[in-house]
């Protein structure tokens, strides 16, 4: 399964979890329940959710 981040080209990625050799989008790659628990994955959400809430409210 493969978890879409909409403009994770523009977030910082320390653990290098996202894949993809888009431009704008990036994923990450989950094979099993584990993977969810992969360390870096929350915060690397968290930073997805407040750029498009900041993009949201700029009326982007």
């Amino acid at each position: 399964m493969k978890l879409g981040v909409v403009r994770g080209a523009e977030l910082p990625d320390p653990k290098h979890l996202l894949e993809g050799s888009g431009k704008v989008h990036r994923y990450v790659a989950l094979k099993t329940r584990a993977d969810l628990k992969r360390p870096g994955l929350k915060p690397l959400l968290k930073a997805a959710l407040a750029a498009w809430k900041r993009r949201a409210k700029s009326g982007y």
